[in-house]
């Protein structure tokens, strides 16, 4: 005989642990994950030691650009992220155009549907937040198509004027870095 407290948490594993229920991505957010209870037993998951647990996210983008995923809290590790596209029935993998600690970028093309598979070792399973960031490539993303800077402000001195031109910009998806 005795007294004592009992507390239990029911946790489902998350919605998105299958392929077939991969949440659509059709606009840049930040998302709170959780990957407990998540498993790798489908035919599509990757199969790399001491990772036991994956997430599934599809786009399908409107625009030719870029897709990133950042580990926003900085607790994930970005060498296990995947991103496939269906090609004729078959997956094949999309290669990352950059990586850096929690960060990984992949080119996308208009209309094409992908499947980003998010994995971590096992010693990161937990709680974090993500961002995923869908960017359209630049129209300016050649010498060909310019953009006018047009926008300046001006500061006169007694010897003439100077002015100061700005333009705000992303360069993801440049196709000929340094042209």
């Amino acid at each position: 005989e005795g007294e004592f407290d009992l507390q239990i948490s029911i946790t489902q594993p998350p919605a998105n642990d299958y392929f077939t229920n991969s949440i659509p991505i059709n606009q840049s957010r930040q998302t709170l994950i959780y990957n407990y209870y998540s498993k790798l037993d489908e035919t599509l998951d990757y199969a790399i030691p001491g990772v036991n647990n994956s997430l599934w996210w599809n786009v399908t983008p409107v625009e030719t650009g870029t897709l990133s995923l950042r580990s926003v809290d900085g607790n994930f590790s970005q060498d296990y992220w995947r991103l496939m596209a269906l090609d004729q029935g078959d997956y094949r993998a999309i290669n990352p155009v950059t990586q850096s600690p929690g960060l990984k970028t992949f080119n996308v093309n208009a209309g094409e549907p992908c499947f980003l598979w998010f994995a971590v070792p096992n010693g990161e399973i937990g709680e974090g937040q993500l961002s995923f960031e869908l960017w359209a490539n630049p129209a300016n993303d050649d010498f060909g198509q310019p953009v006018d800077i047009t926008d300046f402000t001006t500061t006169t001195y007694s010897n003439g004027e100077v002015r100061k031109y700005s333009l705000a910009g992303r360069n993801n998806g440049s196709t000929d870095p340094g042209e």
